[in-house]
């Protein structure tokens, strides 16, 4: 075929293109090759493509296609997505017979393809070209044959038609199982619904449906049986504006085994039902969002099965407001162990409410329910009635002031645990005989534990000894096994097995008076601003931080003005209780969970006005 004449180029560049690349785009065509046979439709084109190596990307596929002695044309193009995915390339014979002038009904004999590919950098490459691909003219098979229920009686069927030069449909059915097939009637091209009425309502009756054309017939859709239909029609179909622009359904699922459910929606002046969504099977709530404000819509619902659908819900209105009010957002639920209740924070987005409603459910698939109200302008919530082992879920709404409620914030989870009672802290240590007995006292932290455990690590060997007491105990004397070993504490709490975690840990080496003061400090006035910079040296490995004190001339006792952590040098003071013209002084002392140090020398300072 003389008219295409382009074959395989490994590289074709834009001349006017005068940067400086290198390699081939990669571009193979797998089907439909030459003398391949095309149906009715869209044929999908399976291909590889890639860039050059270290290019850019590719950026579209071009289609041309021509047949005999007409010059070739472009027929379609097909774009990369954003993330860089090569798209789906369909060769559809309805565009050919658009773009070459065809009459569906008296097709080529044969016709022949190629496909550009172009990238980023003003590259291209063309596929070989594939010749004598003949279509089949017959028309292509309905799929998706669905069947609703309008009465014992009577049946709506319904079908996708994927051909375009059909004739008309046959509509066959089988009555009983031992029954066969017989066509019953023949409906008009383009129609992909019929009404059907059967003699009675205790036989089953069966249908498929197919195309018709003067080359032939198409295959069979699939069957479509009057038993085992979408067991239930959905039922307490409500909705309620969520504003200006939202409409919330919910709705009692009856079914057993759907896939889902179908729903429509009209304006309340019109029986024109659209569909506007599918939702999966066992859901009970759909948002309908994009609407106008002051409208009044009216919706309805169904299930449906992979050849079934039920009977359309009572329908239900809904007349949108004059205004939205944006919903909460940024929900957090997480499990305060200290409060045993579930903390909810969100942020407030709105001063058009006049308060929040805190739903909450325990399934995934069930439905949320109130569970408390919140005052205008709160963001949290402290959900205290709750059981161990289980999982809450959480959603937030306003309500306006022109009270109606919002859609809901984003959903969020909280799982609470079977806990172990609060863990014990602030434990200490005591030489009461030097190299042999020591007290260790703690705080009780928890109402609900059965005992605690004091857990001792001997220094050298880490020979461990745990040491059970009873509930409510916060002391305990230990003779220890050797003077010349150091040994370590820690106690947790415990309950029915479970134990808290460990408190912080003391020895007995720390109780020794060699727990150095700091040393070096120094005061001095920060430049540009009222406040006083400390530095200081610290002498110790083991502090868990440093007590900072301050007296002045107004108030000669010192007091405590700020602790820092360990390894911390320096500090700034800024207040309050500093002023100009007065004389400040400062000490410093280490600390850690079983001792402080001795404190530092002094430093003093004047600020100057």
């Amino acid at each position: 075929m003389a008219a295409l004449i382009v074959s395989c180029v490994d590289t074709i560049t834009n001349p006017n293109d005068t940067t400086n690349k290198t390699g081939v785009i990669t571009f193979e065509i797998y089907s439909p090759k030459s003398s391949d046979s095309l149906h009715m439709g869209r044929n999908i084109v399976v291909y590889a493509a890639a860039d050059v190596s270290g290019g850019s990307g590719l950026v579209s596929f071009e289609l041309f296609a021509g047949y005999d002695q007409v010059s070739p044309v472009s027929v379609q193009g097909f774009w990369v997505d954003e993330n860089g995915n090569n798209p789906v390339i369909y060769i559809d014979t309805d565009s050919l017979e658009k773009k070459l002038n065809l009459d569906p009904y008296n097709l080529p004999a044969s016709f022949n393809y190629w496909i550009t590919v172009y990238n980023k950098n003003n590259q291209y490459k063309v596929s070989d070209t594939q010749v004598n691909l003949v279509i089949n003219k017959k028309p292509e098979v309905p799929t998706n044959l669905t069947i609703l229920k309008i009465s014992d009686n009577s049946y709506n069927l319904f079908w996708d038609d994927n051909s375009s030069n059909e004739d008309n449909f046959e509509l066959w059915r089988k009555d009983g199982s031992a029954g066969t097939f017989q066509k019953i009637s023949t409906i008009n091209k383009n129609n992909i619904s019929k009404n059907e009425y059967v003699p009675t309502s205790s036989a089953t009756y069966s249908y498929k449906i197919r195309a018709v054309n003067g080359s032939g017939n198409s295959s069979f859709s699939n069957e479509v049986s009057t038993s085992g239909l979408s067991s239930g029609t959905p039922s307490n179909l409500t909705a309620q504006a969520l504003g200006a622009s939202m409409v919330q359904l919910n709705w009692k699922d009856n079914s057993t085994g759907e896939l889902g459910f179908k729903i429509q929606r009209a304006l309340a002046s019109s029986s024109n039902f659209t569909q506007i969504a599918i939702v999966s099977a066992n859901k009970t709530e759909y948002i309908d969002e994009n609407l106008s404000a002051n409208t009044n819509y009216q919706y309805r619902i169904s299930s449906f099965t992979s050849s079934s659908q039920s009977a359309w819900s009572d329908v239900v209105y809904a007349t949108t407001y004059n205004k939205d009010v944006p919903a909460p957002t940024n929900l957090v639920a997480t499990f305060n162990r200290t409060l045993k209740a579930v903390e909810l924070h969100w942020s407030d987005n709105t001063n058009l409410e006049n308060g929040s409603i805190v739903e909450r459910k325990l399934e995934a698939n069930s439905e949320y329910s109130d569970l408390a109200y919140t005052a205008q302008n709160e963001n949290s919530f402290y959900d205290y009635d709750i059981s161990f082992d289980e999982v809450y879920y959480y959603r937030i709404r306003y309500i306006s002031n022109e009270d109606f409620r919002t859609q809901p914030s984003n959903e969020d989870t909280a799982y609470v645990p079977v806990l172990p009672p609060n863990a014990p802290t602030n434990l200490k240590i005591y030489e009461f005989t030097a190299g042999s007995l020591y007290g260790l006292t703690w705080t009780d932290n928890s109402n609900d534990e059965t005992g605690f455990q004091i857990l001792r690590r001997e220094s050298g060997t880490n020979t461990l000894k745990y040491i059970d007491l009873d509930a409510n105990t916060t002391a305990y004397n230990d003779n220890i096994p050797s003077s010349t070993k150091t040994y370590y504490y820690r106690v947790s709490s415990v309950k029915d097995g479970k134990y808290s975690e460990y408190s912080n840990e003391v020895n007995t080496a720390g109780t020794s008076s060699g727990f150095a003061a700091p040393s070096q400090v120094t005061a001095e006035k920060v430049t540009s601003k009222l406040a006083v910079k400390l530095s200081w040296k610290d002498n110790t490995s083991n502090e868990l931080g440093f007590i900072i004190e301050r007296s002045s001339t107004d108030n000669p006792s010192f007091i405590e003005i700020k602790r820092v952590g360990p390894n911390v040098t320096n500090y700034e003071d800024n207040g309050p209780g500093i002023y100009y013209s007065g004389t400040f002084t400062y000490r410093l002392k280490a600390f850690n969970g079983q001792t402080e140090s001795p404190y530092s020398l002094t430093a003093t300072i004047f600020i100057q006005p």
